[in-house]
Protein backbone atom coordinates (compact mmCIF):
# COMPACT_ATOMS: atom_id res chain seq x y z
CA UNK A 1 0.00 0.00 0.00
CA UNK A 2 1.53 3.67 -0.86
CA UNK A 3 2.56 5.31 2.00
CA UNK A 4 -0.12 8.73 3.04
CA UNK A 5 1.36 12.03 2.04
CA UNK A 6 1.79 13.77 5.77
CA UNK A 7 -0.38 16.78 4.29
CA UNK A 8 -3.66 14.34 3.43
CA UNK A 9 -3.42 12.51 6.97
CA UNK A 10 -6.51 12.72 8.68
CA UNK A 11 -6.78 11.85 12.36
CA UNK A 12 -9.95 9.99 13.51
CA UNK A 13 -11.17 8.10 16.82
CA UNK A 14 -12.90 5.04 16.32
CA UNK A 15 -14.59 2.89 19.13
CA UNK A 16 -15.53 -0.80 19.15
CA UNK A 17 -19.09 -1.38 19.02
CA UNK A 18 -19.37 -4.98 18.24
CA UNK A 19 -21.82 -6.32 21.32
CA UNK A 20 -18.71 -8.33 22.97
CA UNK A 21 -15.69 -5.96 22.21
CA UNK A 22 -13.24 -8.27 23.47
CA UNK A 23 -14.42 -11.40 21.67
CA UNK A 24 -11.19 -12.06 19.04
CA UNK A 25 -13.83 -14.14 17.15
CA UNK A 26 -15.96 -11.94 16.11
CA UNK A 27 -14.85 -9.53 13.29
CA UNK A 28 -13.80 -6.40 14.60
CA UNK A 29 -16.43 -3.48 13.92
CA UNK A 30 -15.11 -0.19 14.64
CA UNK A 31 -17.44 3.11 14.09
CA UNK A 32 -16.55 6.34 14.36
CA UNK A 33 -16.60 9.01 17.27
CA UNK A 34 -18.43 12.20 15.74
CA UNK A 35 -16.29 15.44 14.54
CA UNK A 36 -16.46 17.51 17.36
CA UNK A 37 -15.77 14.13 19.76
CA UNK A 38 -12.47 13.48 17.46
CA UNK A 39 -11.86 16.84 18.26
CA UNK A 40 -11.87 17.19 21.39
CA UNK A 41 -10.43 13.71 21.70
CA UNK A 42 -7.30 14.48 19.57
CA UNK A 43 -7.12 17.85 21.87
CA UNK A 44 -6.30 16.07 25.17
CA UNK A 45 -4.71 13.33 23.13
CA UNK A 46 -1.88 15.76 21.84
CA UNK A 47 -2.30 17.85 25.46
CA UNK A 48 -0.96 14.03 27.36
CA UNK A 49 -4.27 13.71 29.68
CA UNK A 50 -5.06 10.44 30.76
CA UNK A 51 -9.17 11.03 30.16
CA UNK A 52 -11.34 12.43 28.38
CA UNK A 53 -14.95 13.46 29.29
CA UNK A 54 -17.92 12.62 26.76
CA UNK A 55 -21.15 13.80 28.32
CA UNK A 56 -22.20 10.81 30.30
CA UNK A 57 -18.72 8.87 28.84
CA UNK A 58 -15.19 9.03 29.34
CA UNK A 59 -12.13 7.84 27.38
CA UNK A 60 -8.98 6.55 28.88
CA UNK A 61 -6.18 7.57 26.67
CA UNK A 62 -3.90 5.70 28.03
CA UNK A 63 -5.56 2.21 28.41
CA UNK A 64 -7.43 3.38 24.89
CA UNK A 65 -11.36 2.18 25.99
CA UNK A 66 -14.11 3.90 26.75
CA UNK A 67 -16.66 3.14 29.54
CA UNK A 68 -20.03 4.60 31.32
CA UNK A 69 -18.94 6.87 33.91
CA UNK A 70 -21.67 5.21 36.18
CA UNK A 71 -20.20 1.69 35.16
CA UNK A 72 -15.98 1.70 34.52
CA UNK A 73 -15.91 -2.19 34.37
CA UNK A 74 -17.96 -2.01 30.78
CA UNK A 75 -15.31 -0.92 28.95
CA UNK A 76 -15.14 -0.68 24.82
CA UNK A 77 -11.81 -0.56 23.15
CA UNK A 78 -10.75 2.78 21.04
CA UNK A 79 -8.15 3.51 18.73
CA UNK A 80 -6.49 6.27 17.06
CA UNK A 81 -5.85 5.91 13.37
CA UNK A 82 -4.05 8.29 10.92
CA UNK A 83 -6.54 8.36 7.03
CA UNK A 84 -6.13 9.77 3.89
CA UNK A 85 -8.40 12.60 4.15
CA UNK A 86 -9.49 11.45 0.90
CA UNK A 87 -11.25 8.96 2.06
CA UNK A 88 -12.62 10.66 5.29
CA UNK A 89 -15.92 11.21 4.16
CA UNK A 90 -19.91 11.07 5.68
CA UNK A 91 -20.93 7.98 3.68
CA UNK A 92 -24.91 8.17 4.84
CA UNK A 93 -24.91 11.92 4.18
CA UNK A 94 -25.59 11.75 0.30
CA UNK A 95 -26.53 8.39 0.56
CA UNK A 96 -29.70 9.22 1.48
CA UNK A 97 -32.76 9.38 -1.12
CA UNK A 98 -35.54 11.58 -0.96
CA UNK A 99 -39.18 10.77 -2.73
CA UNK A 100 -39.75 13.47 -5.28
CA UNK A 101 -42.89 15.68 -4.42
CA UNK A 102 -44.98 16.83 -7.78
CA UNK A 103 -44.87 20.38 -7.35
CA UNK A 104 -48.40 20.29 -8.56
CA UNK A 105 -49.74 18.48 -6.01
CA UNK A 106 -47.96 19.65 -2.73
CA UNK A 107 -47.02 23.78 -3.48
CA UNK A 108 -49.05 25.03 -6.50
CA UNK A 109 -48.64 25.48 -10.15
CA UNK A 110 -45.24 24.47 -11.85
CA UNK A 111 -43.38 27.50 -12.19
CA UNK A 112 -44.26 29.22 -9.12
CA UNK A 113 -41.72 29.69 -6.80
CA UNK A 114 -41.15 28.95 -2.78
CA UNK A 115 -39.28 30.79 -0.35
CA UNK A 116 -39.06 27.53 2.14
CA UNK A 117 -40.33 24.63 3.16
CA UNK A 118 -43.05 24.29 5.41
CA UNK A 119 -41.04 23.39 8.09
CA UNK A 120 -38.74 26.60 7.88
CA UNK A 121 -41.92 29.09 7.35
CA UNK A 122 -43.80 27.66 10.03
CA UNK A 123 -41.65 28.74 12.57
CA UNK A 124 -40.78 32.00 10.65
CA UNK A 125 -44.16 32.88 10.51
CA UNK A 126 -44.39 32.44 14.83
CA UNK A 127 -41.28 34.78 14.81
CA UNK A 128 -42.35 37.76 12.28
CA UNK A 129 -40.92 40.44 15.06
CA UNK A 130 -37.93 38.51 15.47
CA UNK A 131 -37.34 37.68 11.62
CA UNK A 132 -37.83 41.10 10.42
CA UNK A 133 -36.02 43.14 13.49
CA UNK A 134 -33.12 40.98 11.92
CA UNK A 135 -31.87 40.25 15.64
CA UNK A 136 -30.05 37.41 15.31
CA UNK A 137 -28.68 36.92 18.40
CA UNK A 138 -31.37 36.06 19.62
CA UNK A 139 -32.36 33.83 16.51
CA UNK A 140 -29.09 31.75 17.33
CA UNK A 141 -30.13 31.48 21.03
CA UNK A 142 -33.12 29.99 20.17
CA UNK A 143 -31.20 27.88 18.09
CA UNK A 144 -28.47 26.64 20.79
CA UNK A 145 -31.19 25.95 23.36
CA UNK A 146 -33.40 23.92 20.86
CA UNK A 147 -29.94 22.20 19.88
CA UNK A 148 -28.78 20.99 23.20
CA UNK A 149 -32.91 19.93 24.06
CA UNK A 150 -32.58 17.57 21.15
CA UNK A 151 -28.97 16.25 21.93
CA UNK A 152 -30.18 15.65 25.58
CA UNK A 153 -33.51 13.62 24.09
CA UNK A 154 -30.88 11.63 21.55
CA UNK A 155 -28.14 11.31 24.02
CA UNK A 156 -25.45 13.30 22.27
CA UNK A 157 -25.45 16.04 25.14
CA UNK A 158 -21.64 16.42 24.37
CA UNK A 159 -22.43 17.61 20.42
CA UNK A 160 -25.24 19.50 21.24
CA UNK A 161 -23.41 21.51 24.31
CA UNK A 162 -20.19 21.89 21.57
CA UNK A 163 -23.02 22.70 18.43
CA UNK A 164 -24.39 25.88 21.27
CA UNK A 165 -21.18 27.09 21.87
CA UNK A 166 -20.11 27.50 18.03
CA UNK A 167 -23.37 29.38 17.34
CA UNK A 168 -22.88 31.15 20.60
CA UNK A 169 -19.27 32.25 20.02
CA UNK A 170 -20.82 34.24 16.74
CA UNK A 171 -24.36 35.87 17.65
CA UNK A 172 -22.95 39.58 17.88
CA UNK A 173 -21.35 39.25 14.44
CA UNK A 174 -22.65 40.23 10.85
CA UNK A 175 -24.74 37.43 9.01
CA UNK A 176 -22.24 36.51 6.98
CA UNK A 177 -20.24 35.31 9.91
CA UNK A 178 -23.54 33.61 11.24
CA UNK A 179 -24.32 32.13 8.00
CA UNK A 180 -20.58 30.39 7.62
CA UNK A 181 -20.76 28.80 11.27
CA UNK A 182 -24.51 27.43 10.42
CA UNK A 183 -23.20 25.93 7.43
CA UNK A 184 -19.79 24.74 8.95
CA UNK A 185 -21.79 22.85 11.36
CA UNK A 186 -24.63 21.62 9.55
CA UNK A 187 -21.51 19.78 7.35
CA UNK A 188 -19.86 17.94 10.25
CA UNK A 189 -20.54 14.82 11.04
CA UNK A 190 -23.07 15.09 14.25
CA UNK A 191 -27.15 13.97 15.29
CA UNK A 192 -27.89 17.69 13.77
CA UNK A 193 -27.98 16.92 10.29
CA UNK A 194 -29.61 13.62 10.40
CA UNK A 195 -31.88 14.56 12.45
CA UNK A 196 -32.94 17.86 10.74
CA UNK A 197 -33.16 16.27 7.35
CA UNK A 198 -35.81 13.84 8.97
CA UNK A 199 -38.01 16.36 10.84
CA UNK A 200 -37.64 18.44 7.28
CA UNK A 201 -38.78 15.44 5.11
CA UNK A 202 -41.38 14.08 6.77
CA UNK A 203 -42.64 17.63 8.32
CA UNK A 204 -42.52 16.91 11.93
CA UNK A 205 -43.77 19.71 13.25
CA UNK A 206 -43.34 18.86 16.47
CA UNK A 207 -39.46 19.97 16.02
CA UNK A 208 -40.02 22.92 14.68
CA UNK A 209 -39.44 25.26 17.75
CA UNK A 210 -35.95 22.78 18.33
CA UNK A 211 -34.84 23.14 14.91
CA UNK A 212 -36.83 25.84 13.61
CA UNK A 213 -34.36 28.90 14.30
CA UNK A 214 -31.06 26.56 12.93
CA UNK A 215 -33.07 25.83 9.95
CA UNK A 216 -33.85 29.27 9.05
CA UNK A 217 -30.10 30.77 9.68
CA UNK A 218 -29.05 28.15 7.74
CA UNK A 219 -31.18 29.40 4.76
CA UNK A 220 -30.01 32.79 4.77
CA UNK A 221 -27.32 33.86 2.15
CA UNK A 222 -27.41 30.42 0.90
CA UNK A 223 -26.82 31.49 -2.52
CA UNK A 224 -23.81 32.37 -4.65
CA UNK A 225 -22.91 35.49 -6.42
CA UNK A 226 -21.98 33.22 -9.62
CA UNK A 227 -24.14 33.64 -12.19
CA UNK A 228 -22.74 30.68 -14.46
CA UNK A 229 -24.67 27.82 -14.62
CA UNK A 230 -23.36 24.29 -13.64
CA UNK A 231 -23.67 20.56 -13.10
CA UNK A 232 -23.83 18.81 -9.86
CA UNK A 233 -24.04 15.32 -8.71
CA UNK A 234 -25.91 13.08 -6.36
CA UNK A 235 -25.05 9.60 -5.57
CA UNK A 236 -27.08 7.73 -3.57
CA UNK A 237 -29.51 4.36 -3.13
CA UNK A 238 -33.12 4.19 -4.32
CA UNK A 239 -35.60 1.52 -3.95
CA UNK A 240 -37.86 0.46 -6.54
CA UNK A 241 -40.55 2.53 -5.20
CA UNK A 242 -38.20 5.55 -5.41
CA UNK A 243 -37.18 4.77 -8.80
CA UNK A 244 -40.88 4.28 -10.19
CA UNK A 245 -41.54 7.77 -8.98
CA UNK A 246 -38.69 9.62 -10.50
CA UNK A 247 -39.56 7.53 -14.05
CA UNK A 248 -43.46 8.91 -13.48
CA UNK A 249 -41.76 12.13 -13.06
CA UNK A 250 -40.20 12.67 -16.34
CA UNK A 251 -41.55 15.84 -17.86
CA UNK A 252 -42.98 16.98 -14.19
CA UNK A 253 -41.69 19.53 -11.66
CA UNK A 254 -40.56 17.95 -7.89
CA UNK A 255 -39.23 19.74 -4.97
CA UNK A 256 -37.15 18.04 -2.30
CA UNK A 257 -38.41 18.81 0.86
CA UNK A 258 -34.99 19.21 3.16
CA UNK A 259 -31.71 20.78 2.19
CA UNK A 260 -29.72 18.18 0.22
CA UNK A 261 -25.87 18.00 -0.39
CA UNK A 262 -24.86 18.01 -3.87
CA UNK A 263 -21.39 17.94 -5.30
CA UNK A 264 -19.80 19.86 -7.93
CA UNK A 265 -17.59 16.68 -8.91
CA UNK A 266 -18.85 13.70 -10.42
CA UNK A 267 -15.91 11.53 -9.10
CA UNK A 268 -16.62 12.58 -5.51
CA UNK A 269 -20.21 11.60 -6.25
CA UNK A 270 -19.56 8.03 -7.67
CA UNK A 271 -17.76 7.46 -3.97
CA UNK A 272 -21.34 7.99 -2.55
CA UNK A 273 -23.08 5.49 -5.49
CA UNK A 274 -25.05 2.68 -4.40
CA UNK A 275 -27.30 2.49 -7.30
CA UNK A 276 -28.41 5.53 -7.91
CA UNK A 277 -26.81 8.83 -9.43
CA UNK A 278 -28.49 12.71 -10.16
CA UNK A 279 -27.07 14.54 -12.26
CA UNK A 280 -28.75 18.35 -11.91
CA UNK A 281 -27.95 21.30 -14.00
CA UNK A 282 -28.54 24.44 -11.59
CA UNK A 283 -28.94 27.26 -13.28
CA UNK A 284 -26.44 30.75 -12.49
CA UNK A 285 -29.30 33.01 -12.35
CA UNK A 286 -31.84 31.62 -9.69
CA UNK A 287 -30.52 31.83 -6.40
CA UNK A 288 -31.22 28.15 -4.72
CA UNK A 289 -27.56 26.95 -3.89
CA UNK A 290 -23.91 27.51 -2.27
CA UNK A 291 -20.77 25.95 -2.60
CA UNK A 292 -19.67 25.35 1.09
CA UNK A 293 -16.16 23.61 -0.10
CA UNK A 294 -13.94 26.24 2.15
CA UNK A 295 -16.72 26.38 4.97
CA UNK A 296 -17.06 22.34 5.16
CA UNK A 297 -15.74 19.88 7.57
CA UNK A 298 -15.59 18.17 4.27
CA UNK A 299 -13.67 20.44 1.77
CA UNK A 300 -12.72 17.14 -0.42
CA UNK A 301 -16.17 16.19 -1.19
CA UNK A 302 -16.85 19.55 -3.34
CA UNK A 303 -20.71 20.00 -2.02
CA UNK A 304 -23.24 22.21 -3.08
CA UNK A 305 -25.83 22.90 -0.37
CA UNK A 306 -29.29 23.36 -2.09
CA UNK A 307 -32.23 25.02 -0.76
CA UNK A 308 -35.43 23.13 0.56
CA UNK A 309 -37.86 22.69 -2.43
CA UNK A 310 -36.60 24.34 -5.01
CA UNK A 311 -38.15 23.55 -8.10
CA UNK A 312 -36.91 21.22 -10.53
CA UNK A 313 -37.72 19.20 -13.78
CA UNK A 314 -37.09 15.94 -14.14
CA UNK A 315 -35.83 16.10 -17.87
CA UNK A 316 -34.82 11.99 -17.92
CA UNK A 317 -34.30 8.56 -16.32
CA UNK A 318 -32.13 6.30 -17.94
CA UNK A 319 -30.28 2.93 -16.67
CA UNK A 320 -26.70 3.22 -17.25
CA UNK A 321 -25.46 -0.54 -18.60
CA UNK A 322 -22.07 0.13 -17.71
CA UNK A 323 -21.83 1.33 -14.50
CA UNK A 324 -25.03 -0.30 -13.49
CA UNK A 325 -26.89 2.28 -11.98
CA UNK A 326 -29.85 4.62 -12.51
CA UNK A 327 -29.14 7.64 -14.07
CA UNK A 328 -32.10 10.67 -13.03
CA UNK A 329 -31.35 13.80 -14.89
CA UNK A 330 -32.73 17.52 -13.34
CA UNK A 331 -32.90 20.49 -14.42
CA UNK A 332 -33.74 23.99 -12.49
CA UNK A 333 -34.67 26.67 -15.53
CA UNK A 334 -38.35 27.30 -14.53
CA UNK A 335 -39.26 27.44 -18.58
CA UNK A 336 -37.14 24.27 -19.07
CA UNK A 337 -39.71 22.48 -20.65
CA UNK A 338 -41.71 24.94 -22.48
CA UNK A 339 -38.07 25.71 -24.46
CA UNK A 340 -38.06 21.91 -25.83
CA UNK A 341 -39.57 21.04 -28.66
CA UNK A 342 -40.92 18.10 -27.51
CA UNK A 343 -43.54 19.32 -24.47
CA UNK A 344 -44.87 15.70 -23.50
CA UNK A 345 -45.13 15.28 -19.97
CA UNK A 346 -45.68 11.45 -19.81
Amino acid sequence: MAEIPIERIKIVWFWKSNADPFDKSQIAKWERYSDLEIDWIEENYQNKEKYVDLGDYRVDLKKMVQYRKSDPNRQRPVKREGIDSRQYIRRDRCCIAEKPILLSKSFGQPGDFYENAKFIDDWKNKHEDLCSSRDYSKIIEQAAQGIIHEGCLLKKEFDGQRIAAKLRKVKHENLKQIHDVCVHVYSMNTFLYGLLIEAMRNEDMSKVNTLGPFSYLLTLNLYDDDKEDSIVYRGCYLSDDMINDYKNSVGKQIIWSSFTSLSRSEEEAEKFVKNAMFIVRITGHVYCSKYIASLSRYPDEQEVLLRPVHPMWVVKYEYDNAKKRHAIYLNDDPDYWQKQPSKSTS
